[in-house]
């Protein structure tokens, strides 16, 4: 084959990998190819400093190429390939980087303007990981409510091509237009997905909260808001009246997906029954301790926990109904590791120390509140902190880079390395701030 025969994101991988496209007769040996690389790289141990760093960067790519090789049946070989270069490009033994969290609208976004661009002018150039991170920063910085133009509560049927073609491109758009933003029809997906099945969107005062994509006349998958592969069971009883009420047939993944939001269901309704007299008095030492998190309390009645997380991988606090603004108003003192990943917390109240490592990755905190010590490593990376506050001290390595903060509060030491690149600091700014590292630009030491 010859570069002619490539355009678009397929053009732009030939180039990158330099794809040996002399020994490909069509392009099915192209992604065949393209498929073989992508799994190579996914395949890699990535090892890391530290046991965290492992046990981290294995779930985080894991949730990439799951999503780039199975779940987006949109996405080519060719445009897995391009991904994963990029999302693992800085991870090496001997630092502890951490992939950026993946959101599909973005993600879709960058592989849009690449793909656009690149037809355009073959020679485009582009970052796809700077891409990525900039785009990241810019939704986190946006307003969260989606303009659709909807008011109502209802599902909204929007006819594939098949079934309407004379309004494919209308259809389109309207997809894109009620898509919520971290669904990757928001952009990409929204006409390969509509070529192939129709799509319903389920709006709840005119905020898009379900998304249901269809492949022929059978059901694909079922999504919602974070776009987790997950049903809520908040919205599982609409879900299912609108499958059976309409005969709807489904996919194996779909099957799936509804079989195991039951079995969540399930222990949901378990674990309210369990505490459903703690849950009335809010009785946060009985909810704590419910789901393993050892607590102790000073005398002036605040609470020293060993650590906080989501209850599970797959429902949160604010799924089983618990206030987790009522649930962490007394917690003074956390002596292990925080993480704040999926938490409907946007501040810490009370909480003056973290004695582990901290993670605001991928959450909705912005004020870190009386927040002073950190003993661990300070995550920070795509996380909507713009001010560290009053916090003081970090005990090991503080990671700025990829994040929006702005502000070094009141920050005095740190005891490890600072990155900071994609951030707003410079070297400078940490003249007068000890540590007991290096402060870098790069990601890599």
């Amino acid at each position: 084959m010859k570069k002619k025969a490539f355009s678009g994101i397929d053009f732009a991988v030939v180039e990158k990998f330099k794809a040996p496209i002399e020994k490909f007769n069509n392009h099915e040996d192209f992604q065949n190819w393209a498929k073989y690389k992508a799994e190579e790289i996914a395949s890699q141990n990535y090892r890391g400093r530290r046991n965290e760093t492992r046990i981290q960067r294995g779930k985080i790519l894991k949730e990439w190429s799951e999503y780039v090789f199975t779940e987006n049946d949109g996405y080519t070989n060719a445009m897995a390939l391009l991904i994963l270069n990029a999302v693992t490009k800085d991870l090496q033994a001997d630092n502890d980087t951490l992939p950026p969290v993946l959101n599909k609208g973005v993600l879709a976004d960058c592989m849009k303007e690449i793909d656009e661009n690149t037809k355009q002018n073959p020679k485009y150039q582009f970052d796809l990981s700077k891409m990525y991170q900039n785009k990241l920063n810019a939704f986190y910085l946006s307003d969260k409510l989606n303009s659709t133009g909807e008011t109502d509560t209802k599902w909204v049927v929007i006819p594939s091509k098949k079934h309407d073609p004379e309004n494919f491109r209308t259809n389109v758009e309207k997809l894109k237009a009620l898509s919520y933003k971290t669904w990757c029809t928001k952009t990409f997906n929204a006409e390969p997905y509509l070529a192939t099945g129709d799509f319903h969107v389920y709006l709840e005062n005119g905020q898009p909260k379900l998304g249901v994509r269809f492949v022929g006349d059978k059901i694909q998958e079922i999504q919602e808001e974070r776009n987790n592969g997950n049903i809520p069971v908040t919205y599982l009883e609409i879900v299912d009246s609108h499958i059976k009420g309409n005969s709807f047939p489904l996919s194996v993944n779909a099957e799936k997906e509804l079989i195991s939001a039951y079995k969540i269901k399930k222990e949901i309704e378990k674990i309210q029954t369990d505490l459903r007299e703690a849950l009335e008095k809010n009785e946060e030492k009985t909810i704590l301790e419910y789901f393993g998190i050892g607590v102790a309390e000073d005398k002036d009645g605040y609470l020293i926990i060993t650590d906080y997380k989501q209850p599970a991988d797959f429902y949160t606090f604010g799924d089983i109904g618990i206030d987790e603004k009522k649930l962490f108003r007394k917690i003074k003192s956390i002596k292990g590791t925080a993480n704040f990943k999926d938490s409907r917390l946007t501040a810490l109240g009370s909480l003056q120390s973290i004695g582990g490592n901290a993670y605001f990755r991928d959450s909705h905190i912005t004020d870190l509140g009386k927040l002073q010590y950190i003993g661990g490593d300070a995550d920070f990376q795509n996380s909507l902190v713009m001010s560290l506050g009053n916090l003081q001290n970090i005990g090991w390595n503080a990671y700025f880079s990829n994040s929006l903060l702005m502000d070094l509060g009141n920050l005095q030491s740190v005891g490890g390395n600072i990155f900071i690149k994609n951030s707003k600091f410079t070297i400078s700014d940490f003249d007068n701030i000890p540590n007991g590292g290096i402060i870098t630009r790069s990601l890599m030491l």
